[in-house]
């Protein structure tokens, strides 16, 4: 059976109110073929937002797209074959037309076999695109046909239960030509529709919806960006971490983040997720400034630069992650791993960052780390102030900055640490754009990356620099003067080496 029912995406401008009159002339259509009834167009939705409307018809308005979705069906349905009987598969043509198919069945107990075959299919020109969503499509359709089959079962047995199967099954007489093929298809019960399959007349209408949606959703979700330049150093560490099929199709959304999962045994309750969902959150690296004070701020920056182990620890889950995400953004990717929140610590080999509850004890023999510790105040005196300021701002667009104001903060070394005592010139950077009026908060984190890209490229020089065995002080000296660097920032190149991308540490 053909697929009928298509979604076109057109502009609002251009949407016709009935069938065009150019549409392809089509032969009238059994039942089962039928989407619409005599006189019904089809669905529309509008979004008024992106100015784009979504079209649900039998058949598409444009005469070309006719025979590309028909030729689509056919194969789909008949000529593409794939190992697994439910499983997706794509194909494409000369022509750069591409479709991500889906092929299933729905139990029909009038039907040859009892079952009747449909196909909901995805076509693009753009093969990247398409397969880059490849994930998400099929996520949401396998949704979609386990709904409808569902519905198809429980009428296949309601009717099973009714009435005798051999009963049900259309007449077998010898076929002699394409005409008497015709006799006795008129003569037999005719195909059921989809309304009939699932018992349900707003069938048709439920698609619609789910197409729109996944339409709008699928293509909100991937955003072309021109790439100008050279690729950035952080980007190229990106790439390396993608994973590949055997077919060199990139697998964007199976690869996981360097956000290392949570390895406690014990499971949280519900109530603590709940408390921690109504816990303020950090939003900017400038909350945490305006909150720690330059001083401790400093410090803490300080030994990120550097390399030692950051560990942040509070009672509210959501509270640390967001305070490691703030910190996160001032050392490369490649030298960022991060376990958001544990009840076990990790050591300095696996995470840069680890977040903890306050009553997770700490090991004795600690590797190079600072700890920030955030604790809530009393009950009575949170309970006047963070009510008032709750209050206060229920009309504003309150961000909790003022809440997170009232806890207590301190950052100490457990293994004291030494620092350097010149301060790295990155970091005085840094600081000086955490610091300047005249940035808004929207512009501090691309600032930030044009920093790190500088000072990764005095990294790779010191990099290569060191693998030809170049060891002399004087030589040394020379190089940092050449690259733009100081003998203090020595510390933070030699920890940024250990993050860059393995194209850059390949050594030719």
């Amino acid at each position: 059976m053909e697929c009928a029912s298509t979604s076109n995406l057109t502009d609002t401008g251009s949407v016709p109110a009935s069938p065009a009159v150019d549409k392809p002339r089509v032969p009238v259509h059994c039942e089962a073929c039928r989407s619409f009834e005599d006189g019904h167009s089809g669905f529309i939705s509008s979004d008024v937002e992106s100015q784009v409307s979504y079209i649900s018809s039998q058949y598409p308005h444009q005469p070309e797209v006719y025979g590309i979705i028909r030729k689509a069906c056919v194969r789909s349905l008949s000529g593409e074959v794939c190992t697994g009987r439910d499983c997706p598969f794509f194909f494409g043509d000369d022509q750069g037309i591409h479709v991500l198919s889906q092929n299933f069945s729905l139990k029909d107990i009038l039907s040859r076999g009892f079952q009747r075959n449909y196909s909901i299919i995805v076509v693009m020109t753009d093969k990247i695109f398409l397969l880059n969503s490849w994930p998400f499509l099929t996520k949401h359709i396998h949704q979609i046909i386990d709904e409808l089959k569902a519905k198809a079962d429980a009428v296949y047995i309601k009717e099973s239960a009714r009435y005798p199967i051999r009963d049900q099954r259309p007449p077998t007489v010898p076929l002699r030509n394409h005409r008497s093929y015709r006799q006795i298809r008129s003569n037999a019960k005719p195909a059921r529709s989809l309304k009939d399959l699932t018992s349900d007349n707003q069938v048709f209408e439920y698609l619609h919806k789910t197409f729109t949606w996944l339409l709008k959703a699928g293509s909100n979700r991937l955003i072309e960006r021109m790439m100008e330049g050279p690729p950035t150093e952080e980007s190229v560490v990106d790439m390396e971490k993608q994973e590949e099929t055997e077919e060199g199709f990139v697998k964007l959304f199976y690869r996981k983040e360097d956000v290392i999962p949570e390895c406690s045994s014990t499971p949280h309750s519900d109530t603590e997720d709940a408390e921690s969902k109504l816990s303020p959150t950090f939003e900017h690296p400038r909350n945490l400034l305006k909150v720690l004070g330059y001083a401790q701020f400093h410090e803490l920056l300080c030994h990120i630069l550097i390399g030692h182990q950051v560990i942040v620890r509070a009672q509210r889950r959501n509270l640390v992650h967001s305070a490691i995400q703030c910190l996160k953004v001032f050392l490369p990717k490649g030298c960022c791993h991060i376990v958001s929140f544990t009840k076990n610590y990790d050591e300095w080999r696996r995470c840069s960052f680890v977040g903890m509850s306050l009553d997770v004890p700490l090991p004795g023999n600690l590797m190079p780390s600072v700890v920030l510790d955030m604790r809530e105040p009393a009950r009575n005196e949170a309970a006047d102030s963070v009510g008032m300021t709750r209050s206060m701002f229920a009309a504003q667009n309150y961000n909790g900055l003022d809440e997170l104001e009232s806890y207590r903060y301190s950052t100490y070394s457990p293994t004291n640490s030494a620092l350097p005592q010149k301060m790295p010139t990155v970091l005085e950077k840094m600081e000086k754009t955490l610091l300047s009026e005249d940035l808004a908060d929207c512009l501090v984190e691309p600032f930030l990356t044009c920093l790190k890209e500088e000072w990764l490229n005095k990294a790779k020089v010191l990099y290569k620099y060191t693998k030809v065995g170049g060891n002399r002080l004087k030589e040394d000296a020379k190089l940092l003067n050449l690259i733009g660097a100081k003998e203090e920032d020595r510390v933070v190149l030699e920890f940024w080496m250990k993050g860059l991308s393995l194209q850059n540490q390949t050594h030719h």
